[in-house]
């Protein structure tokens, strides 16, 4: 699947997700991790059918993904839900927290009177840990952690099978972020969901992840258990990643900062699109787009290096010491 945009002025194309070819199996979580302006955020939009793809498909139990008109659409927001990254944002101001969750039950048919909707909108909120009394409140009231509460809840009170969270701890303390993460925890076991999370934060995504995909520059370069990429990353991008992730950990391999900066998806270098920063890089990799290609332990990664050389682990495993 690709999503391409217009550049700003009209100028030229910008590859936003540029050939991603994946699946999630049914109650999973995938993570999908990269830096800033990857595509990942991209990728969720189109999977949750925000937006479409430019090319390619999204295919839901076996079907095409429906179209933004007509009773199909509809009924895939049912099943299919985004939570945005921006609680103010993506909150009305002039509506209660409570008001909102009634009315998402109600515009989806699940509510018969307004009684009834905010019915459901208590037991939702509830749910997801907020008082009832915060249901009379407006956005700006709540705390951070409580608006993240209350973007769950409008999502889950319609009861979807499959949920994409778009960074869904990054605007929280840390404190705040655990209670998050062991909401999503608990919310994903009870109600059997299939979650796709999307972040920067590559701990938040190892907690809550059966897998986790690395995106650089439009395109995944490595995907594979999550503990798998976490612990023994293969791809060097995905290297530098956990890398600078752990940097402060004494037992972690010590392994040299990325130099320069990533290209924009308006400007992808020819052949592979990590070369001009991969110190592993090789003439290959200047001329051809390495494929994601399976690895013998399972994974997939999309680098000429490491297909040429997958007898080395390139990143020697933590200790249990700084694995725990």
């Amino acid at each position: 699947m690709s999503r391409h945009y217009r550049a700003r002025g009209g100028r030229g194309t910008v590859h936003a997700v540029d050939g991603v070819d994946l699946s999630v199996v049914h109650g999973e979580t995938l993570g999908v991790v990269g830096e800033s302006g990857c595509g990942k955020s991209t990728l969720g939009r189109v999977l949750s059918g925000l937006e479409p793809p430019t090319a390619g498909q999204i295919r839901y139990g076996g079907a095409p993904l429906p179209g933004k008109d007509g009773a199909a659409f509809r009924a895939s927001r049912r099943r299919i839900q985004y939570v945005f990254q921006h609680p103010l944002l993506a909150l009305n101001p002039r509506l209660t927290v409570g008001a909102h969750v009634a009315e998402m039950a109600r515009v989806h048919g699940l509510a018969a009177s307004a009684t009834e909707a905010r019915r459901k909108a208590a037991a939702a909120l509830a749910d997801v840990g907020l008082d009832a009394a915060l249901g009379a409140r407006y956005p700006h009231q709540l705390s951070g952690g409580q608006r993240q509460r209350a973007l769950l809840a409008r999502s889950l009170v319609i009861d979807p099978e499959f949920v994409v969270l778009d960074e869904p701890t990054s605007a929280l303390d840390l404190s705040v972020q655990a209670q998050v993460i062991e909401l999503i925890g608990r919310l994903k076991a009870r109600r059997a969901l299939t979650v796709v999370i999307i972040s920067h934060d590559l701990r938040v995504v190892r907690v809550l992840s059966d897998r986790i995909a690395v995106m650089y520059l439009g395109v995944v370069v490595e995907i594979g258990a999550a503990d798998q990429v976490y612990h023994a990353p293969a791809h060097p991008y995905a290297v530098a990643l956990i890398a600078a992730l752990l940097r402060l950990d004494p037992d972690a391999p010590r392994v040299p900062p990325l130099e320069g900066e990533p290209a924009s998806g308006g400007d992808i270098p020819p052949g592979c699109r990590f070369h001009p920063r991969c110190p592993r890089a090789a003439a290959p990799g200047r001329a051809l787009e390495p494929p994601l290609a399976p690895l013998p332990d399972g994974r997939q990664v999309a680098c000429h290096a490491v297909a040429a050389d997958t007898a080395r682990a390139p990143w020697p495993p933590l200790s249990a010491g700084a694995a725990a």
